[in-house]
């Protein structure tokens, strides 16, 4: 149920790209982490399938690609960003802090697991530089 819910957004992705991104983290020429942005609407977008191999961790590269979206976001004028994620992910959470997001909506989910999943929505407003 998870595979099938992450493939059919990245299908919806790749037929419209319109106000999104997709970046992949590679070392050595291989692929270990991604990050995406979609356009939820002209001012609201949504940071999805942020993945780190956990070989990976600690080198900066989970923070080089949550700059490069939120960087994104900025030149997109988007004035919000949202995620989904899961509790257990707390390395992922711990960065989501770090940049300012704010932990809005849980949720229960046995879809995915068979078992008690909680997931979370986590909110960004973006401001203007001046």
């Amino acid at each position: 149920m998870f595979e099938y819910y992450v493939m059919k957004g990245l299908t919806e992705f790749m037929i419209n790209t319109d106000g999104g991104e997709l970046w992949i983290a590679e070392v050595d020429g291989k692929m270990v982490g991604s990050i995406a942005i979609t356009k939820s609407n002209d001012i609201v977008a949504q940071l999805r399938w942020f993945v780190l191999d956990e070989n990976y961790h600690s080198m900066g590269i989970g923070k080089k690609l949550m700059e490069t979206a939120i960087d994104f976001c900025k030149k997109q004028r988007y004035k919000h960003v949202y995620l989904w994620t899961v509790s257990i992910l707390e390395t992922a959470r711990y960065l989501y802090r770090k940049y300012n997001f704010t932990l809005t909506e849980e949720k229960q989910n046995y879809e995915w697991t068979g078992s008690k999943l909680v997931e979370e929505r986590w909110d960004l407003e973006l401001f203007d530089e001046k």
